[in-house]
């Protein structure tokens, strides 16, 4: 794992300047990641090597990918490997708190351990809640500048996350033990966005590092 940037430092004392230029951590295909841009500009979403980014533009999304383009820099990025995936089922409906405790489970299980690790989703949602920043901390701030994703209807989505326990202000959010990036198409454009609470479907598909991958987020 790398990590540029901490949670607190970004999101809540406004130090947003770039640290890292994204198309030199997307290298190849077993690399995956979630952040935003410097100036939190946008989301940034990387799925097995290809590099998703979203920004707000008179209140719609504008999306770049699978090409990382050159010019784009991070100011909050974790980046990490899923090498010798290990994919699982997922048989019951999950939401937010059951859907983080089946990645501990599955973490464990495939001997990823308690984090941190990086984890993609393939799923049906059927309900979901996220957005894409756009100058400030949309997490915390009901009121500030982003454009927000309300879905109530059955959705293909792909997530990418990091789990990570025992890393809020650093490596997640206070209070949960993830960080997602949903990849969707939402009315009819493509769109990566920062997920706040999501609700799947029974079939669920749960890939994350096998045994010996992960080890400790290196800051940047």
């Amino acid at each position: 794992m790398e990590q540029y940037g901490a949670m607190r430092e970004v999101m809540r004392e406004g130090k947003t300047e770039a640290r890292v230029t994204v198309c030199d951590v997307a290298s190849d295909a077993s690399r995956f990641g979630v952040g935003a841009l410097e100036g939190l500009g946008g989301e940034v979403t990387i799925d097995a090597g290809e590099v998703w980014v979203s920004r707000v533009d008179a209140g719609k999304p504008v999306t770049t990918g699978p090409r990382c383009m050159p010019a784009d820099r991070a100011t909050l990025l974790s980046v990490g490997s899923i090498d010798h995936p290990v994919a699982s089922t997922i048989d019951v409906a999950l939401t937010n708190e059951s859907l983080e405790d089946a990645i501990a489970r599955a973490g464990v299980a495939g001997g990823a351990g308690r984090g941190p690790f990086m984890f993609a989703i393939d799923a049906t949602a059927t309900a979901m809640r996220a957005h894409v920043i756009a100058g400030s901390c949309a997490h915390a701030d009901p009121d500030a500048e982003a454009l927000r994703l309300s879905i109530d209807s059955p959705l293909v989505v792909r997530v990418i996350g990091l789990y990570a326990e025992g890393a809020p202000g650093i490596l997640t959010h206070h209070g949960s033990n993830v960080h997602m990036h949903a990849i969707l198409t939402f009315e009819g454009e493509r769109v990566t966005a920062h997920v706040d609470s999501i609700s799947l479907a029974a079939g669920a598909r749960l890939t994350l590092p096998g045994a010996g991958n992960p080890r400790p987020a290196e800051a940047r």
